[in-house]
């Protein structure tokens, strides 16, 4: 069994490596990080340069809307190193695959209720923020930790209170294969699942 090396994120600042093993038993290697600015192009490309010769297969999402820039470092070997990350500001580091969303529905009455719910007392622990902009709820959060399935149903209750029936769900983020199989079987509640149906999954009943 082949060992995954991870980082943990708390209050800012990455703590030392630690190993565990994934459900198949073969080493993962993700970093994610999250700007709260829209990186211009030639730092996005920067950005990917030095991840890559650093040992990542990165990827690298751009909202100007949301002011918000999102990076799936994937490690392609054991000594990936992250240190060229502070050479870019406003950078945050988390150790695992951050899902960034928006969320339009037909009836925005009901989003400061989603907001509270989000990201109040009692919310789910894997939720990073969440946070009305306009008409729009932007969610951030961790699927590893909480489950697509149970932010969706918290979505359904509180916008089902003021009676929306319909949503836009835009995805902000990259994601990896694993979070595209989870998210899937937490929306189709089907374990086997063809790739070609994941984003179906994470979109399927947003509008309805």
């Amino acid at each position: 069994m082949r060992r995954t090396r991870v980082y943990c994120h708390t209050r800012g600042r990455m703590k030392e490596p630690r190993t565990r093993l994934t459900m198949q038993g073969v080493m993962k290697t993700y970093l994610s990080l999250r700007f709260g600015r829209m990186l211009s192009a030639t730092e996005a490309s920067s950005l990917a340069a030095h991840a890559h010769d650093a040992g990542w297969e990165p990827q690298i999402r751009r909202s100007e809307r949301f002011a918000r820039t999102y990076a799936l470092l994937s490690g392609t070997r054991d000594a990936a190193t992250d240190s060229f990350v502070s050479e870019y500001a406003g950078a945050e580091r988390f150790a695992d695959p951050l899902l960034a969303l928006s969320i339009e529905p037909d009836a925005a009455d009901g989003l400061p209720s989603l907001t509270a719910a989000l990201k109040g007392h009692g919310s789910p622990e894997g939720i990073l923020t969440a946070e009305t902009v306009e008409h729009e709820l932007l969610i951030e959060f961790f699927p590893a930790r909480t489950s697509w399935r149970l932010v969706r149903a918290l979505i359904d209750v509180e916008l089902g209170r003021y009676g929306s029936t319909v949503r836009r769900t835009t995805l902000l983020s990259p994601i990896s294969p694993e979070m595209e199989t989870q998210i899937a079987a937490d929306g189709l509640q089907e374990p086997e699942l063809n790739e070609s149906r994941v984003l179906e999954a994470l979109m399927g009943d947003a509008d309805r």
